[in-house]
């Protein structure tokens, strides 16, 4: 089968892999990070002790990719999905542009 395939070519590196518009391979520094952070099942808004180490992991996370875009933790906008960080771009891209329309009227 392609999935068995799959598993014996990458441990090998016999393939070249092309598809990542579908997925891609995890680092191994990744797949540890996403592994310890499913064990965490606590609601992060919750405040006993489940929800406040969610929280705490969730804050750290947020922090790291702020990081590593060089923004601050407080920017970060955190989404379930694509569509809905696409809706957050256009509508960001809407209101600058309807900001710099009224800028160039009042100018």
């Amino acid at each position: 089968s392609t999935m068995a395939a799959m598993s014996a070519s990458s441990a090998s590196d016999d393939i070249i892999y092309l598809d990542y518009n579908a997925t891609t391979p995890l680092a191994p520094e990744c797949c540890a990070a996403i592994t310890q952070a499913m064990e965490l099942y606590g609601n992060p808004s919750s405040t006993h002790s489940l929800g406040r180490a969610a929280k705490t992991a969730y804050d750290r996370a947020r922090g790291q990719i702020a990081g590593l875009v060089g923004a601050s933790a407080s920017e970060m906008v955190m989404v379930s999905c694509g569509t809905e960080s696409i809706n957050y771009a256009l509508r960001g891209a809407a209101v600058t542009a309807a900001k710099a329309a009224k800028a160039a009227k009042a100018g």
